[in-house]
């Protein structure tokens, strides 16, 4: 790898790394008022709302938006689990590892192997 390459590798990490720490260096000694902070709290919701609404349409030039079927197929299980456990954060991991405690998991699994080979047979008639 040449030096230039190299260089300028290594200046956008620099640039990507300063434009997400200054902004908190600069605020953490001022007061923000409580409506900023509180407005400011809307703001991840309305990216992620966005980016999702986005990805469900399909664009083609000259014309109208199209739906991407294969996207709103995929998104009903999130949004399933967004709306069951009141959270897109947890909710995937809730619904797959509902217990908190690895020992619990292990003997979960186990349980469910047992319960598997208990039906197999009737699944398999």
């Amino acid at each position: 790898m040449s030096t230039y390459i190299f260089v300028t590798i290594l200046l956008c990490g620099l640039v990507t790394w300063l434009s997400r720490i200054v902004p908190f260096a600069i605020i953490k000694n001022l007061s923000v008022p409580q409506w900023l902070i509180s407005f400011l709290s809307f703001v991840p919701i309305a990216i992620m709302t966005a980016i999702f609404v986005e990805s469900l349409l399909t664009y083609h030039a000259g014309h109208w938006p199209e739906f991407n079927l294969p996207n709103i197929y995929a998104s009903i299980p999130a949004i399933l689990a967004g709306v069951l456990t009141k959270s897109l954060l947890k909710g995937t991991s809730n619904l797959i590892f509902p217990l908190k405690r690895p020992a619990n998991l292990c003997m979960s699994l186990r349980d469910f192997s047992v319960t598997f080979s208990a039906i197999r047979p009737a699944i398999s008639t």
